[in-house]
């Protein structure tokens, strides 16, 4: 039988919870360690430039960035002033001191400065004044690969399927909401939502994976085309704090991107692989030496009525 389950309140203190839950774990979960063709991307992105300055939003435990950016740039921590400046940011105290005492320690330890700022992005976004020009890298999840794998390429097992199985983490129960975007960023539901719990028989599971992904082949058709993509909400009622998540329509999320980063001004590349999208965005005219990371789907876990101001924060410290 289902627990007593509602949709929680979309809350900055409901999600801090979940989060702060997670720092001793969340950097091996399957969630974190299956888009490692985004990791590619983006040390690539950093190579291509004379990289003086990391910022890293959402940084997760440090699992995915700056760590595996710094180790990947083979940087010798003997020379710890070759080293770019590094500003490390988690919406959860607990994510960030995790990284600052045990993931990214051994960089500090080599005399590596880092600033650590906990709390939301459009927030910890005005404090930081840049030092160089810079580029920002984003990475979200595509919704296609919440229903289909690709085994070949680093992602076993679709985010329908995953989500499920690590409901220990996640939640018991989850909420699945398309949404649309509207001109403003205005994020709301479609109407079209299904709620399973991780223990339904497997019959029923498959059943709300069928009908959700109808809209989904609608999406990436272009027979829907304000629709953003969908929502994910999962907890347990014997639990603080919810998980929320957003699979993207890759030509929807680029134009949320493009009302905040207009071509005329910003020129924006685009990546594509089996779990999702990264999108490298610079102003026109600039010469980055320089990074923002917000990687892993960090945006997707914004609550939706931020998700627009996170990027125009962001946006200004490329005009910064």
């Amino acid at each position: 039988m289902h627990e007593h389950w509602r949709k929680p309140h979309l809350t900055v203190e409901g999600q801090r919870a979940f989060w702060d839950d997670q720092a001793e774990g969340y950097e091996n979960a399957d969630m974190t360690v299956d888009n490692q063709r985004e990791m590619e991307v983006v040390v690539e992105q950093c190579r291509n430039i004379d990289c003086r300055e990391i910022i890293t939003f959402g940084g997760a435990v440090g699992c995915r960035d700056p760590k595996l950016i710094l180790e990947a740039l083979k940087l010798d921590p003997a020379a710890p002033h070759m080293f770019p400046k590094i500003t490390f940011n988690d919406l959860s105290e607990r994510q960030v001191a995790w990284a600052r005492t045990r993931t990214l320690r051994g960089f500090t330890d080599s005399g590596i400065s880092i600033r650590y700022i906990p709390g939301e992005i459009k927030n910890v976004a005005g404090t930081i004044v840049p030092s160089v020009p810079l580029r920002l890298v984003i990475g979200v999840y595509e919704c296609g690969s919440f229903f289909n794998a690709h085994p070949n390429e680093g992602h076993p097992m679709p985010g329908f399927d995953e989500y499920l199985k690590n409901w220990r983490i996640l939640g018991k129960g989850f909420l699945m909401d398309w949404v649309r975007y509207s001109a403003g960023g205005i994020i709301t539901s479609c109407g079209t939502r299904s709620r399973i719990d991780a223990f339904d028989p497997l019959e029923n599971r498959q059943a709300v994976k069928n009908s959700l992904y109808v809209l989904c082949q609608g999406a990436l058709n272009t027979s829907f085309e304000d629709v953003l993509g969908l929502q994910i909400i999962g907890r347990s009622a014997d639990r603080n704090g919810f998980f929320l998540s957003h699979w993207y329509v890759g030509k929807s999320f680029r134009r949320m991107l493009e009302e905040v980063f207009p071509s005329h001004e910003f020129s924006m590349s685009e990546f594509h692989f089996a779990k999702g999208m990264v999108f490298s965005i610079e102003r026109r005219g600039s010469r980055p030496q320089g990074v923002i990371t917000t990687l892993n789907n960090v945006i997707g876990n914004v609550l939706p009525h931020s998700q627009h101001e996170t990027l125009v924060a962001m946006k200004n410290l490329l005009v910064a």
